[in-house]
């Protein structure tokens, strides 16, 4: 298992693997630097703290 810490991080879902397997476009961080790196998150395996993920949903109109 794999330790990662975000701090007040926002990413982009880039795919969906499986139901609570992501990989997540990111960037300024210490492994990608300010180029925009995609990881694996697995949802299933935190532990503590808050996700939140929107959905963006189209206007009726």
């Amino acid at each position: 298992m794999q330790n990662n810490i975000f701090n007040m991080a926002t990413a982009i879902v880039y795919k969906v693997n499986e139901t609570m397997n992501y990989e997540i476009a990111h960037q300024n961080t210490g492994e990608w630097g300010k180029i925009v790196g995609v990881s694996n998150f697995r949802l299933d395996q935190v532990t503590k703290g808050k996700v939140m993920i929107y959905r963006p949903i189209k206007e009726k109109g």
